[in-house]
Protein backbone atom coordinates (compact mmCIF):
# COMPACT_ATOMS: atom_id res chain seq x y z
CA UNK A 1 0.00 0.00 0.00
CA UNK A 2 1.43 3.62 -0.27
CA UNK A 3 0.21 6.64 1.00
CA UNK A 4 -1.63 8.15 -2.03
CA UNK A 5 -4.46 5.33 -0.71
CA UNK A 6 -5.06 8.30 1.59
CA UNK A 7 -6.61 10.60 -0.95
CA UNK A 8 -8.40 7.64 -2.70
CA UNK A 9 -11.78 7.27 -1.48
CA UNK A 10 -12.43 4.37 -4.03
CA UNK A 11 -10.01 2.17 -2.30
CA UNK A 12 -12.34 -0.64 -0.23
CA UNK A 13 -9.72 -0.72 2.69
CA UNK A 14 -10.18 3.42 3.18
CA UNK A 15 -13.97 2.93 3.09
CA UNK A 16 -14.04 0.25 5.35
CA UNK A 17 -12.12 2.22 8.13
CA UNK A 18 -14.21 5.46 7.77
CA UNK A 19 -17.40 2.98 7.64
CA UNK A 20 -16.14 1.38 11.33
CA UNK A 21 -15.13 4.20 13.05
CA UNK A 22 -11.38 3.43 12.61
CA UNK A 23 -9.38 5.92 15.26
CA UNK A 24 -5.61 4.78 14.04
CA UNK A 25 -4.61 3.30 10.65
CA UNK A 26 -0.78 2.80 9.91
CA UNK A 27 0.21 0.15 7.13
CA UNK A 28 3.92 0.20 9.01
CA UNK A 29 5.88 -0.23 5.85
CA UNK A 30 9.45 0.55 5.94
CA UNK A 31 8.53 3.89 4.31
CA UNK A 32 5.14 4.44 5.54
CA UNK A 33 5.08 4.16 8.88
CA UNK A 34 2.31 7.27 9.18
CA UNK A 35 -1.21 7.52 11.02
CA UNK A 36 -3.52 7.65 8.11
CA UNK A 37 -6.50 8.71 10.24
CA UNK A 38 -4.26 11.78 11.58
CA UNK A 39 -2.10 12.32 9.20
CA UNK A 40 1.46 12.07 11.89
CA UNK A 41 4.13 10.15 11.97
CA UNK A 42 5.43 7.63 14.43
CA UNK A 43 8.01 9.09 17.05
CA UNK A 44 10.53 6.62 18.34
CA UNK A 45 11.43 6.26 21.88
CA UNK A 46 15.00 5.36 20.68
CA UNK A 47 16.29 4.64 17.14
CA UNK A 48 16.40 0.66 18.28
CA UNK A 49 12.98 0.33 19.97
CA UNK A 50 12.05 0.01 16.30
CA UNK A 51 13.81 -1.18 13.19
CA UNK A 52 13.33 -2.51 10.33
CA UNK A 53 13.14 -6.63 9.54
CA UNK A 54 13.84 -6.78 5.80
CA UNK A 55 13.03 -10.60 6.17
CA UNK A 56 9.49 -10.05 7.19
CA UNK A 57 9.26 -6.98 5.53
CA UNK A 58 8.04 -5.92 9.42
CA UNK A 59 9.02 -3.16 12.00
CA UNK A 60 10.72 -4.70 14.96
CA UNK A 61 9.72 -3.67 17.94
CA UNK A 62 11.77 -3.95 21.16
CA UNK A 63 13.06 -3.40 24.71
CA UNK A 64 15.83 -0.79 24.80
CA UNK A 65 18.44 -1.38 27.39
CA UNK A 66 17.91 0.60 30.38
CA UNK A 67 14.40 1.87 30.03
CA UNK A 68 12.24 1.48 33.11
CA UNK A 69 9.23 -0.28 33.99
CA UNK A 70 5.98 1.86 33.58
CA UNK A 71 3.21 2.50 31.58
CA UNK A 72 4.28 5.59 30.38
CA UNK A 73 7.17 4.01 28.34
CA UNK A 74 7.11 2.83 25.03
CA UNK A 75 8.97 1.60 21.62
CA UNK A 76 6.79 3.95 19.15
CA UNK A 77 3.75 6.22 19.51
CA UNK A 78 1.87 8.40 17.95
CA UNK A 79 -1.08 11.53 18.63
CA UNK A 80 -4.52 10.73 18.05
CA UNK A 81 -6.47 12.83 15.70
CA UNK A 82 -9.17 12.92 18.01
CA UNK A 83 -8.80 12.78 21.91
CA UNK A 84 -10.97 9.92 23.50
CA UNK A 85 -12.71 11.37 26.28
CA UNK A 86 -12.55 9.82 29.82
CA UNK A 87 -14.99 8.13 30.65
CA UNK A 88 -15.92 6.67 28.02
CA UNK A 89 -17.09 3.09 27.84
CA UNK A 90 -15.09 0.75 26.50
CA UNK A 91 -16.00 -0.54 23.12
CA UNK A 92 -12.81 -0.77 20.35
CA UNK A 93 -11.51 -3.34 18.43
CA UNK A 94 -6.87 -3.29 17.81
CA UNK A 95 -5.96 -5.56 15.20
CA UNK A 96 -2.57 -6.11 13.54
CA UNK A 97 -0.48 -8.83 11.69
CA UNK A 98 1.48 -9.61 14.38
CA UNK A 99 4.96 -11.76 14.89
CA UNK A 100 6.45 -12.54 18.13
CA UNK A 101 10.10 -13.36 18.29
CA UNK A 102 10.42 -14.60 21.45
CA UNK A 103 8.85 -17.48 23.61
CA UNK A 104 6.86 -16.70 26.34
CA UNK A 105 5.07 -18.91 29.10
CA UNK A 106 2.25 -19.81 28.72
CA UNK A 107 2.95 -19.82 24.98
CA UNK A 108 0.89 -16.68 23.74
CA UNK A 109 2.54 -12.72 23.32
CA UNK A 110 1.38 -9.17 24.09
CA UNK A 111 1.87 -6.23 22.60
CA UNK A 112 0.87 -3.09 24.53
CA UNK A 113 -1.36 -0.37 23.57
CA UNK A 114 -1.58 2.72 26.62
CA UNK A 115 -5.24 2.28 27.21
CA UNK A 116 -6.11 2.24 30.34
CA UNK A 117 -9.10 -0.68 31.12
CA UNK A 118 -8.94 -0.80 34.76
CA UNK A 119 -6.24 -0.69 37.31
CA UNK A 120 -2.77 -2.92 37.15
CA UNK A 121 -4.63 -3.50 32.91
CA UNK A 122 -2.80 -0.81 30.85
CA UNK A 123 -2.98 -3.29 27.86
CA UNK A 124 -4.77 -3.66 24.76
CA UNK A 125 -3.09 -7.41 23.23
CA UNK A 126 -2.03 -9.62 20.71
CA UNK A 127 -2.38 -12.94 20.51
CA UNK A 128 -0.08 -15.18 18.42
CA UNK A 129 2.48 -17.98 19.24
CA UNK A 130 6.10 -17.29 18.74
CA UNK A 131 8.13 -17.05 15.44
CA UNK A 132 4.43 -17.51 13.50
CA UNK A 133 3.01 -14.08 11.70
CA UNK A 134 -0.36 -14.24 13.13
CA UNK A 135 -3.44 -12.40 11.72
CA UNK A 136 -4.44 -11.03 15.70
CA UNK A 137 -7.11 -9.20 17.13
CA UNK A 138 -8.53 -7.99 20.68
CA UNK A 139 -12.27 -6.38 20.89
CA UNK A 140 -14.02 -4.94 23.71
CA UNK A 141 -17.83 -4.93 23.75
CA UNK A 142 -20.80 -3.95 25.96
CA UNK A 143 -22.89 -7.18 26.14
CA UNK A 144 -25.89 -7.10 28.69
CA UNK A 145 -24.61 -3.94 30.03
CA UNK A 146 -21.33 -5.80 31.07
CA UNK A 147 -17.96 -5.41 28.81
CA UNK A 148 -16.63 -8.69 27.49
CA UNK A 149 -13.14 -9.20 25.74
CA UNK A 150 -12.35 -11.17 22.99
CA UNK A 151 -8.91 -12.46 21.60
CA UNK A 152 -9.19 -13.73 17.62
CA UNK A 153 -6.32 -15.22 16.33
CA UNK A 154 -6.15 -16.14 12.41
CA UNK A 155 -10.28 -15.85 12.18
CA UNK A 156 -10.63 -18.07 15.55
CA UNK A 157 -11.80 -16.64 19.17
CA UNK A 158 -9.20 -17.75 21.20
CA UNK A 159 -10.42 -16.93 24.64
CA UNK A 160 -13.76 -14.67 26.24
CA UNK A 161 -13.33 -12.92 29.52
CA UNK A 162 -15.99 -11.18 31.05
CA UNK A 163 -15.63 -8.02 33.59
CA UNK A 164 -19.02 -7.99 35.27
CA UNK A 165 -19.39 -4.29 34.82
CA UNK A 166 -19.22 -1.82 32.34
CA UNK A 167 -15.34 -0.42 32.18
CA UNK A 168 -14.13 2.81 31.14
CA UNK A 169 -11.38 5.04 30.18
CA UNK A 170 -10.05 6.28 33.27
CA UNK A 171 -8.21 9.72 31.91
CA UNK A 172 -8.62 11.34 28.37
CA UNK A 173 -6.60 9.46 25.36
CA UNK A 174 -4.49 11.27 23.31
CA UNK A 175 -1.67 8.81 22.02
CA UNK A 176 -1.91 5.00 21.28
CA UNK A 177 1.67 3.47 22.06
CA UNK A 178 3.27 0.50 21.20
CA UNK A 179 5.30 -1.18 24.34
CA UNK A 180 4.74 -3.36 27.35
CA UNK A 181 6.80 -2.63 30.81
CA UNK A 182 4.73 -4.08 33.42
CA UNK A 183 6.58 -6.92 34.18
CA UNK A 184 10.09 -7.80 32.82
CA UNK A 185 8.69 -11.21 31.12
CA UNK A 186 6.85 -8.12 28.43
CA UNK A 187 11.10 -7.41 27.42
CA UNK A 188 10.50 -9.13 24.16
CA UNK A 189 10.40 -8.55 20.61
CA UNK A 190 7.48 -8.44 18.09
CA UNK A 191 6.99 -7.18 14.54
CA UNK A 192 3.56 -5.65 13.63
CA UNK A 193 2.26 -4.29 9.99
CA UNK A 194 -1.10 -2.93 9.15
CA UNK A 195 -2.15 -1.72 12.72
CA UNK A 196 -5.57 -0.23 13.49
CA UNK A 197 -7.85 0.51 16.10
CA UNK A 198 -11.11 1.12 15.77
CA UNK A 199 -13.79 2.94 18.45
CA UNK A 200 -16.24 -0.26 18.32
CA UNK A 201 -16.11 -3.62 18.49
CA UNK A 202 -15.99 -5.92 15.41
CA UNK A 203 -17.89 -8.87 14.55
CA UNK A 204 -15.94 -11.62 13.45
CA UNK A 205 -16.99 -11.11 9.92
CA UNK A 206 -15.71 -7.72 9.99
CA UNK A 207 -12.50 -8.52 11.37
CA UNK A 208 -12.10 -11.30 8.42
CA UNK A 209 -12.82 -8.86 5.97
CA UNK A 210 -10.30 -6.04 7.50
CA UNK A 211 -7.47 -8.75 6.62
CA UNK A 212 -8.87 -10.05 3.55
CA UNK A 213 -8.44 -6.15 2.59
CA UNK A 214 -4.99 -5.17 3.89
Amino acid sequence: MRREHIISKSNPLISFLEAHNCLFYSPLTQTDTTDWISGNQMVKFANDSAVWDSTLNMWKFQYVTGQQYGTNPYFAKWTLKNVIPQNSAIAFSGAAEFYPYDSQQPGTYYTHVNWDLIPTRFALSMYAPPNVLTNSCQTFKTVNNVTVQYQYMNGVNQTVYTYGQIITFNKNKSEITIGQYENYAFQKHYGMRNFALFANGLSTQEIDEYFSLI
